[in-house]
């Protein structure tokens, strides 16, 4: 069952280390899933942006709560799952899911290279981290756009109507033409 989130009237968090769980009617039709994942970004916003935040400046790495920022991602990707996206943007929904397990991932690797060592340590994860931490964001951005994808216009070819390719002959010999001028021109001074 889906639970109302533990925020006041003001939305801050009761708790801001753990994230809430969804609004009852999150998995029952288009209106619930929006207010779900509205519910689900208010609640991913602040450890993603403080994830960032250590990622542009992984000097601070080491005074940071990696695990507890690690949770949160675990959980925001567990209330995706728990949810059943409306017909239409399934793989915009699974990207979400798979991107906020991503940058669970990621983080992981980082907390335990910080762990093992020091903030040093997880330099070479860094620019991953930053990128999986881009794609949280890139698939927010794809599934609160529902405009349909417009493709491109078909190019204007009605100017090459009637127009044939030479057959292959003809380029043939118009090439062993060439050669002969070319040929005949060099010898000839």
């Amino acid at each position: 069952m889906l639970l109302v989130p533990t925020a006041d009237r003001f939305g801050r968090h009761r708790n801001p280390g753990m994230l809430s769980a969804l609004r009852p009617t999150a998995h029952r039709h288009e209106l619930g899933y929006t207010a779900a994942l509205d519910d689900l970004w208010g609640q991913v916003l602040p450890p993603l942006t403080e994830l960032e935040r250590l990622a542009a400046h992984p000097e601070r790495l080491d005074e940071a709560d990696l695990p507890t920022l690690q949770y949160r991602l675990h959980r925001a990707a567990e209330l995706v799952g728990s949810l059943d996206p409306p017909t239409g943007i399934e793989l915009r929904h699974e990207e979400l899911a798979y991107a906020l397990a991503g940058a669970r991932e990621a983080t992981a690797a980082v907390a335990e290279a910080v762990g093992d060592g020091d903030a040093d340590d997880a330099q070479p994860f860094v620019w991953e981290w930053r990128g999986a931490l881009f794609a949280v964001r890139l698939a927010w951005l794809r599934i609160v756009d529902r405009r349909p994808r417009i493709l491109p216009a078909e190019p204007d070819l009605r100017h090459l109507r009637g127009y044939a390719a030479p057959p292959p002959a003809v380029l043939l010999v118009a090439i062993v033409v060439l050669v002969l001028v070319v040929l005949t021109l060099t010898f000839s001074h």
